[in-house]
């Protein structure tokens, strides 16, 4: 009888609890679209966004990654979740925005669009999307502040988004072999000819010797 007392008490409490834990997210940095189709010089764009979970934000810095030899990142548009937004296209492979509010005092709570990024499609080739990310760093990395004395980094790296992109075919071109070109043989071929004129010409220099030395004895 006690232990079906503890097992029900214990059933409540779950029951109690569970909508409470699944009401709590974690705060992730996401790309709007997970793949991207698209062709060799055409532009398309990803809306940087933000899902702060359960806390209360002041600022969020996003650096993204892709492949300067498949993709370039042209412009960025800011978004509306913050008040002040900031980028930086300089550095080759990487997309920079971040976003912060007017007064610290006043934070951001939800989901919005930090920046949306325009890129260039280069070559043929599949490049993926991703957020630089280092749990609890808010060095050099991408991060979500939380509006707090501490200024703790609340996103999860785990969480956040990545986006694939399919330019072309999604295969690297080969080059063109030119048609008027003809392959060079690794191993050049054999006429036979000089191995059949060795093959007969020493036995017979060597029974001439023979017969010589005979004919003198």
């Amino acid at each position: 009888m006690k232990n079906f007392i503890i097992y029900v008490l214990f059933s409540g409490i779950f029951f109690l609890l569970f909508p409470l834990i699944l009401s709590i997210r974690a705060a992730n940095l996401q790309l709007e679209q997970a793949t991207v189709s698209t062709s060799v010089g055409e532009t398309f764009q990803i809306k940087v966004t933000i899902d702060t979970g359960t806390d209360d934000v002041k600022s969020a810095d996003a650096w993204i990654s892709y492949d300067p030899a498949i993709l370039q990142a042209e412009t960025e548009e800011d978004g509306t979740f913050f008040s002040q937004v900031n980028k930086d296209l300089s550095t080759s492979g990487k997309a920079y925005v971040s976003g912060m509010v007017d007064d610290p005092t006043q934070p951001v709570k939800g989901k919005g669009t930090i920046a949306t990024i325009t890129f260039k499609a280069l070559t043929d080739g599949i490049d993926t999307l991703k957020f630089d990310c280092e749990d609890g760093s808010t060095n050099a990395t991408s991060f979500i502040i939380k509006a707090d004395a501490a200024d703790t980094n609340v996103m999860v790296c785990a969480e956040n988004g990545t986006s694939v992109v399919t330019v072309g075919s999604g295969l690297e071109p080969t080059p063109t072999a030119d048609p008027y070109s003809e392959p060079t043989p690794s191993i050049l071929p054999k006429t036979g000819f000089f191995d059949n004129v060795i093959k007969f010409a020493v036995p017979g220099t060597v029974l001439l010797l023979i017969g010589l030395a005979i004919r003198f004895i």
